[in-house]
């Protein structure tokens, strides 16, 4: 009997256990509703193309990609206006998943999420906290399609419901630019039992931030104040997370932390516009070296920012060049970055593994001229049946820099630069030896000419570095296999614009000679015209770097 009677107890709590259970289970999930939880919750920003220098580039949105201005500062300088998506930065900091950037969103920020029928009838809202999704029942549903939408102002502060209304009709009203706005709209179908869902909210406003540097020889920048057109209130529809604009946009001013340094830096600045708005900058105030404070100096307008993207806008304050010979000549090389057309800022930044875009076909045939014409040949044998001629007047690419003073330089300007001297690799005068700098400041040879800086009226020197040239045929202006197909790599090559003078009359329809400084030259008794001649081989469908002159401003 004691063994029956033990039996039977363990039947009944058994059976007790098994009740309790079911009562629970059916307290969860009633006659074979689903129930959703939120399993994670990650934030993204929009990825920009991380092939710009593509062929395809032209496919790419405007405000993907990198956006490049030149414009006149003033009588000294020239001021150079990147526009770029942080896509390298934002990779390194998160995962990436599609056209997206995905990272974690931060604990203790507040969520709401709404559930809708597939047409748009309300369900049910309920607001989450990130990393305290468990104290907040999910979402009890019948199986089947609805459409989850999720919104966040990506902080801790407590986020009003909203009407139960369709969804087609939803808004939020007013919303400060001040502050993020995060938004998610997927459609999900949901199984009976328990479904975990996974919520990835994308930003809708752009964060700037603006960085500006001098070029060394300028000195600190003591002071600072910046501003970009921007919208201080959007609405947002529930139903696409479409923006609309109520108001006029106003200037929003940058804030520079910390200042009297060659580069400052602001503090990231959130900002909203029309998808097609182009955005003004305005330079309100700038000083260097604790020096008089100049003001409105500056408009830069036409920039694209596109909603859901980082940026990074960087200023580049330039002097205008170096005057010897009777020129002004530009530091840096010629360059082009989709479609703008201007000069690098330090002599340094050249190379084959810098810029190969900064390297030019003489006379190019292309319209606009773009730095590798489309080349059908190999070798410079028959280019004159393969080849467009060379015209009697072609376009300069130089005079397509902002302002419009720049222009190539002539053999008789390279000629009015005298005889060069030699800074060797290891920094002291000596032979031209070592290899391309490829942006790299220091420990590489370079010939120099004596000369006067414009902007601060000093001794300057007007620099060249070891270019080397590139040679091979191209399609759709995109250069391929430059590093097989290199020549004169440790010479110094640039180009003249009449740079056909010299040869032979057989060979003057695809045939150019350019101004050139060959290795291991010690410099002092010859100019950069005396080698120019001694090789054979230079051909139109060779391409080296351009650096731009433009005359001296006339006296009063």
């Amino acid at each position: 009997m004691k063994t029956f009677g033990r039996i039977f107890s363990f039947v009944i709590i058994g059976a007790f256990l098994l009740l309790a259970y079911a009562c629970k289970k059916d307290k969860q999930v009633q006659g074979g509703a689903a129930l959703v939880n939120i399993k994670s919750v990650e934030v993204s920003y929009t990825e920009a193309s991380s092939n710009n220098n593509s062929a395809n580039a032209k496919s790419v949105l405007p405000g993907l990609s990198e956006q490049v201005k030149e414009v006149t500062f003033n009588q000294d300088y020239n001021l150079i206006v990147s526009l770029k998506p942080k896509t390298q930065e934002l990779k390194a900091q998160g995962s990436t998943r599609g056209s997206s950037v995905i990272n974690p969103m931060e604990q203790g920020v507040r969520y709401r999420v709404l559930v809708f029928n597939t047409d748009n009838s309300y369900v049910d809202q309920k607001e989450f906290i990130v990393g305290q999704e468990a104290s907040t029942t999910g979402f009890e549903l019948e199986p089947g399609t609805y459409r989850f939408v999720a919104y966040s102002f990506n902080n801790s502060t407590a986020i009003p419901e909203v009407a139960q209304s369709p969804l087609d009709g939803l808004s939020l009203s007013n919303i400060p630019t001040s502050s993020a706005l995060l938004y998610m709209n997927r459609e999900v179908t949901v199984q009976g039992g328990e479904n975990l869902l996974g919520l990835v909210l994308k930003h809708r406003f752009s964060k700037i931030t603006l960085t500006m540097e001098a070029a060394s020889e300028l000195g600190t920048i003591s002071a600072l104040k910046a501003s970009i057109t921007a919208e201080p209130t959007v609405n947002m529809a529930l139903k696409d997370g479409a923006l609309t604009h109520p108001n006029t946009p106003s200037p929003l001013m940058f804030n520079f932390p910390t200042l009297n340094l060659a580069t400052v830096t602001s503090t990231s600045t959130l900002i909203s516009n029309a998808e097609t708005a182009q955005l003004e900058l305005k330079i309100l105030e700038i000083g260097l070296n604790g020096g008089p404070i100049r003001t409105n100096l500056a408009n830069i307008t036409d920039l694209v920012i596109r909603p859901g993207v980082q940026y990074q806008l960087r200023l580049s304050l330039q002097s205008t060049g170096i005057s010897v010979g009777g020129k002004i000549w530009a530091k840096g090389n010629l360059a082009y970055v989709n479609g703008i057309y201007f000069n690098r800022s330090s002599p340094e930044e050249t190379g084959f593994d810098y810029h190969a875009t900064d390297y030019w076909n003489y006379a190019s045939a292309e319209n606009p001229v773009v730095p590798a014409m489309n080349v059908p040949w190999e070798y410079f044998e028959d280019l004159d049946s393969h080849f467009p001629k060379i015209p009697a007047i072609f376009q300069d690419p130089c005079q397509l820099v902002a302002g419009g003073q720049w222009h190539m330089p002539k053999l008789a300007d390279f000629a009015a630069l005298g005889y060069f001297k030699v800074i060797n690799s290891a920094g002291v005068e000596g032979a031209f030896d070592g290899v391309q700098p490829n942006g790299e400041k220091t420990g590489h040879a370079y010939i120099y000419f004596d000369g006067t800086d414009q902007s601060t009226g000093a001794a300057g020197q007007l620099r060249f570095y070891k270019t080397g040239r590139l040679h091979y045929f191209i399609v759709n202006n995109v250069s391929v296999l430059d590093h097989d197909h290199i020549f004169n790599e440790h010479d110094a090559l640039y180009m003249a614009i009449d740079g056909t003078q010299g040869v032979k009359p057989a060979n003057a329809t695809w045939q150019v000679h350019m101004p050139m400084i060959v290795e291991e030259h010690t410099g002092g008794d010859k100019d950069m015209l005396y080698y120019r001649l001694n090789d054979p081989y230079f051909s139109r469908d060779d391409r080296v770097p351009i650096r731009c002159v433009r005359d001296l401003p006339a006296t009063r």
